[in-house]
């Protein structure tokens, strides 16, 4: 567990690549919940699981239809796996709500072949795990000298570098402590163009209070080095998809071009997720600060979902005006 930006999620995800790799043999089943068109209920974790294992060992039980279902049978599908080693890390249960939160779906007893890896921002979400006897780690904040080393290790892959001074302003502020500020921080640097008025844009960046705040310098950014109608509109339509959306959809929902588009989202690029080819958000500080810069009334949210809404209806009106037609082009070769 780890406050919201602290790393666990890509912690878990290095950790299960490089766990991957050294044993082969090992099935290691992910789902990070809320990220893109992941499943975000307890009941879509639980089909994902069941969907892997019916693949990866051949099943040809059919998979619940039902929530009473799935919840039932969760236990007896983990031991389908046929004592073959599997890893399961399900990530971001806190965004849970309801009887969900409790964890009280997750399984009391399951092959010995298995293990869980359960994340939460906070660890108060885990207590019935731990009075199961779960073993459990914090991810701490990360010190000075760790802050120091990420600091000159980062640019220095990029052949940049900073003075010795603005990297102990840089480690010392404690607001770096908090990896997702540090790494945000230093992609502002990586991508800032004059090197005279670097000290001053560390300035700008360390005098936000919160990563939060943080985010809003990275907008402001954006609007200087594009249009800032441009970033607005797509920020906004990227907020308002459930799911995300592809770049090409972005393209026809806003009249941009396909190259200002991909520039815009190429310079947010750690902070977007690209899954199944459409673009989302990775995590909800960058959610939260576009919310707050460009949707602040609930006017403005409609417009953005009814956006969306009117696009997706005319393409699916399109596509039936295209069927009838080839329908019709059809019964006439036949007459």
């Amino acid at each position: 567990y780890a406050e919201s930006g602290a790393g666990k999620s890509s912690l878990v995800a290095h950790w299960a690549e490089s766990y991957r790799e050294r044993n082969p043999d090992t099935a290691v089943i992910e789902h990070y919940i809320g990220i893109g068109a992941s499943a975000t209920d307890h009941y879509g974790v639980m089909r994902h699981i069941m969907e892997e294992i019916k693949v990866r060992y051949d099943r040809t039980e059919e998979i619940p239809g039902t929530p009473e279902e799935l919840e039932r049978q969760f236990s007896n599908w983990l031991g389908f796996t046929l004592q073959n080693p599997v890893v399961v890390i399900i990530d971001g249960v806190n965004q849970f709500s309801g009887a969900a939160a409790k964890l009280e779906w997750v399984p009391r007893f399951w092959p010995k072949n298995i293990r869980f890896i359960i994340t939460a921002a906070t660890e108060e979400t885990l207590n019935d795990l731990k009075q199961r006897n779960w073993s459990e780690m914090r991810v701490r904040p990360l010190h000075a000298e760790e802050r120091k080393a990420i600091i000159v290790q980062f640019l220095r892959e990029y052949g940049k570098s900073l003075s010795n001074q603005e990297i102990e302003r840089i480690a010392n502020d404690p607001k770096c402590a908090h990896p997702l500020f540090l790494r945000t921080l230093l992609e502002e640097l990586r991508i800032f163009g004059s090197h005279q008025l670097l000290g001053d844009r560390v300035t700008k960046c360390l005098d936000t209070s919160s990563t939060d705040e943080l985010f809003q310098v990275v907008l402001e950014r954006m609007e200087g080095d594009f249009s800032a109608q441009q970033v607005q509109d797509v920020m906004s339509l990227l907020w308002a998809a459930r799911t995300g959306l592809a770049e090409s959809e972005l393209v026809d929902v806003t009249g941009i071009g396909r190259l200002d588009i991909s520039m815009i989202t190429m310079s947010l690029d750690y902070h977007l997720l690209r899954r199944e080819g459409l673009l989302t958000f990775f995590h909800d500080f960058l959610r939260r600060a576009v919310e707050a810069r460009y949707l602040d009334g609930d006017e403005s949210k409609r417009l953005r979902h009814l956006a969306l809404a009117d696009y997706f209806e005319k393409i699916v009106m399109d596509l039936a005006e295209k069927e009838l037609a080839e329908s019709i082009v059809g019964d006439a070769a036949q007459a």
